[in-house]
This record gives C-alpha cells, structure tokens and sequence, in this order.
C-alpha cells in the first residue's frame, strides 16, 4: 500500500520531480512538449495558490521547486475561481456557492493543495500528449515525488540543482542556454519568468532584501557552469530525489514533532537529510 504523502498545512517548500514511463533511453520530450507542459503549468498556476520558485523540464522527466503557502482569503478563492474559468452563465463549471462554509473550506484545500496541482496537471498533458499523438494507457512512471524543503540553504542548494540539470546532461555550458528550464530564459531574456515570486522568497532565504537579490543569486549559478568541475552541483545526488525532509536537524525535529502523522512515514534515516 502506498504510503500518505507529507503535507504540513502551514506554508511548505517542496521540491517536485517525476519521470516518463519507459527505459531510460525513450525521450518522449521534445521542444514541442516540453513546451506544452510549460504552458499548461502556468495555465493552472493561476488557478492554484502556490508560488512556482524553479522548474527545468527535460527529455524524460521534469524538476519543480514550489511553496504552498497553505492560507488562502474566501475572497481570494472567489477571483481565482471566476477568473480560471470565467463569469459566463451557463459555463461547463458552474460557479460554486460562495455563501457555503462549507464550499469555501473544500476550494480552500484544493487551491492550496500540492497534490492536486500536480495530479491536474500532469492527466491533463497525459491527455494532451495521448490525443497528440494517437496513443492510449499511462504515460508517467509513477505518482511524483515530493521532498520538504527547510527555507534558506536547503531551498537555495535545491533550486541550483534543478536549474543545473542540463549542466549534468552535458547541454549547457557557458555558452549555450538551455531554454525549458526558469534560468534559461533569464539567460535568454534577461528577465526572470518567476520574478515576482523569487523577490517575495530569495531575499529571505539569503538573508537580504535587496532587489538586487536574483541577479546575485543567478551569478553563482553561472559560476558553477563556468567552473563545470564544481563537484556539489555537476554530478546527480539522490538526496534531492530519494530524501523525504531536507533541512536543519532543528527544522526536521519540530516538522516531525508537530505533524506527528509524519513519523510513521519516515521508515528510514536515508529518509531525511540534515544540511
């Protein structure tokens, strides 16, 4: 039997990954696919209540750094709604009775709920991806993976190594941009598609509140790439992927200590990383 997944109610960094269906050889991504997964994450980011901070989408699988800040206003919750799926009378989603606590309570834990975002997301480029290419049956390896992340360190170290992914498949180097993932287009553009998020958690995570903040962050990421021998975060390192909770010992003790549901769920010390 699988497992809860771990979901603390309050406001939670989570880095998240899942892997196309097949050998490891099969790379059902291409631009054009990959480009659509892009397109329908943001799609559904304006319905959700959560901060996308990373994301880099390969040839056979994807990498996400999110925040679910697990609070959401009925107010909030009303315009997120009628501006996903419009004020038309006689729309196929009928508008919700707002007057109901109940109501409220139910699009509350949805809109902020991690697990439904993804499971959204990813039946919908299933369908997409079947439709396009006159297939049928699954299409992702396995439900995704979900890793906490402690705010600070861990979620600094965690966004280089999903934005170094490509730097580990040996397509990009300080010469090539890599545009699927959110530092590739910043390289491309100049400007970070994830802006107004990264200013709302950068500078806390690094200790400053400069506006400067992204721009500083990034330059180490071009540092790695430049000296691409960087150890930390050239080569793959399955804490990122297999751990459960990344963060201090502090962090990880009182995570535990107040979602005691959690505790059961942690069978291992390989299921939790302190750094």
């Amino acid at each position: 039997m699988r497992s809860a997944r771990l979901k603390p109610s309050d406001g939670t960094y989570y880095h998240i990954m899942n892997r196309i269906a097949g050998e490891k050889s099969f790379y059902p991504f291409g631009n054009q696919e990959k480009q659509m997964f892009i397109s329908m994450m943001n799609k559904y980011l304006k319905l959700y209540k959560i901060d996308l901070l990373s994301y880099c989408i390969m040839s056979n699988h994807y990498h996400l750094v999110l925040f679910s800040p697990g609070k959401i206003s009925p107010e909030e919750i009303k315009t997120r709604w009628q501006d996903f799926y419009g004020h038309s009378k006689g729309h196929f989603h009928p508008e919700p009775l707002w007057e109901s606590p109940k109501t409220i309570e139910q699009w509350r834990l949805r809109l902020s709920d991690v697990s439904d975002f993804m499971k959204v997301l990813q039946q919908s480029f299933t369908a997409w991806y079947n439709r396009t290419h006159n297939r049928r049956g699954h299409f992702w390896a396995d439900r995704f993976k979900s890793v906490i992340l402690e705010g600070g360190n861990s979620l600094l170290r965690c966004i280089k190594y999903v934005e170094l992914n490509p730097l580990r498949a040996g397509i990009l180097d300080e010469n090539k941009n890599y545009i699927y993932s959110s530092y590739g287009i910043y390289k491309s553009t100049k400007k970070h598609p994830l802006e107004t998020n990264l200013i709302k958690h950068l500078p806390a995570a690094l200790g400053s509140k400069s506006k400067d903040t992204i721009r500083r962050f990034y330059q180490t990421i071009q540092t790695i790439i430049f000296n691409a021998s960087t150890k930390e975060f050239s080569i793959r390192q399955s804490i990122w992927t297999h751990s459960k909770i990344i963060g201090s010992k502090k962090f990880i003790s009182k995570l535990i200590k107040k979602y005691s549901q959690l505790s059961p769920d942690i069978k291992s010390s390989s299921d939790i990383c302190f750094i």
